[in-house]
């Protein structure tokens, strides 16, 4: 899971970019679900809990007993979730990912939003999210405090409409259930993962 992986995977929820205003509105979606529950009884394969190393991407795969993982690179925490193995076949789960990996996407995007370095679950990831795009809208229009008081509810109005539209769908696919295949041999892990259409291969060095 390299790094350009995950960021390819998690441009597509901010491809709408800064397009929030003046978006003509469509039918309403149903509500987003919420975040899974991570209390779900799991199955894991012992042989596969370590840590991970990806040399070609400065990444760390910690794969945990009790069924939770983490992603890391350049020695910064990416995500987390749960997993379930067997017999060569996993399934990934993120149930969390950090603000410093949302904010490196974002400004790869050239959008200039910066998150606090905690996790975020999926509802709290996008709240933040929407506050941030109004804070760079509010800045972006160099908008006065009065003006951001007459505003503020029409400007929050079109950022729900335009996330619901574009941001929430790829949500969903980003928090749904990752499926795969892995093979250990010696210290050498071999991970392909399938996401949003788009399939990996990974090796990866056990620490």
């Amino acid at each position: 899971m390299t790094r350009k992986f995950w960021l390819g995977m998690l441009v597509m929820a901010l491809a709408f970019g800064m397009t929030v205003i003046g978006c003509q509105r469509t039918e309403r979606r149903d509500a987003p679900p919420q975040d899974a529950d991570a209390d779900a009884p799991v199955a894991v394969d012992a042989t596969l809990v370590g840590t991970w190393l990806d040399d070609e991407d400065d990444g760390e795969f910690r794969v945990h007993a009790d069924g939770n993982w983490e992603q890391w690179f350049e020695g910064s925490p990416a995500m987390r979730g749960t997993y379930t193995s067997r017999d060569g076949t996993i399934t990934l789960r993120i149930n969390h990912i950090h603000g410093n990996l949302w904010s490196d996407l974002m400004m790869d995007e050239g959008i200039p939003l910066v998150l606090e370095p905690q996790w975020y679950s999926r509802t709290e990831l996008r709240a933040a999210t929407v506050d941030a795009i109004f804070a760079y809208i509010v800045a972006d229009e160099g908008l006065t405090p009065a003006e951001v008081a007459d505003y503020a509810m029409y400007i929050l109005e079109e950022v729900e409409w335009e996330m619901e539209e574009e941001f929430d769908p790829i949500l969903n696919e980003l928090f749904s259930p990752i499926p795969g295949f892995y093979s250990i041999s010696g210290n050498t892990l071999t991970l392909t993962l399938t996401m949003m259409g788009e399939t990996t291969t990974t090796t990866y060095t056990r620490r």
